[in-house]
């Protein structure tokens, strides 16, 4: 519970300082496969009770590159998908390699899964969102609301 407070504070203080980069309230579900061939569908994290907080990018976009490392940190920090909240990235451009690639150079130790635009299924699941700016990152309750429209700077949520 200590954890999920934390987690709530972080996204209380994001929250005056963001405009929704979504119009969706709800989110929708998907299914999609990271580039090490683990496949996630969003619902089904939700049903079991976790929070999902997911990444769009595009591999070439600079803040994208830029953020990758603090999404990592936070990865880390909420227990790498064994916690309460689950973090997964959608690339929105490429396939599998071109991702991995970016995943290699920016990711860190131990990134989140990352899912590709072409051979995992990251644009199709993306377009329902309606993102328009790169990075975007929001999390999803699970009673499927969209609480966090846009978390940023995503640096402040890494500490």
């Amino acid at each position: 519970m200590k954890q999920f407070s934390i987690l709530l504070a972080l996204f209380v203080a994001f929250a005056s300082n963001t405009q929704a980069q979504t119009s969706l309230t709800e989110a929708v579900d998907f299914t999609v496969t990271d580039i090490h061939g683990v496949e996630h569908t969003l619902f089904d994290y939700l049903d079991s009770g976790k929070y999902v907080c997911v990444d769009f990018l595009f591999t070439t976009c600079g803040p994208c590159q830029a953020n990758q490392p603090f999404f990592t940190e936070t990865y880390h920090n909420y227990g790498c998908n064994e916690g309460d909240v689950i973090f997964i990235s959608l690339e929105t451009t490429v396939g599998d390699a071109e991702t991995e690639a970016y995943e290699q150079t920016f990711g860190g130790d131990n990134p989140p899964p990352i899912v590709s635009c072409t051979d995992g299924g990251g644009c199709d699941a993306a377009g329902p969102y309606g993102i328009g700016a790169f990075p975007t990152f929001i999390l999803i309750a699970p009673d499927h609301s969209i609480v966090e429209q846009d978390m940023w700077p995503l640096s402040n949520g890494a500490a």
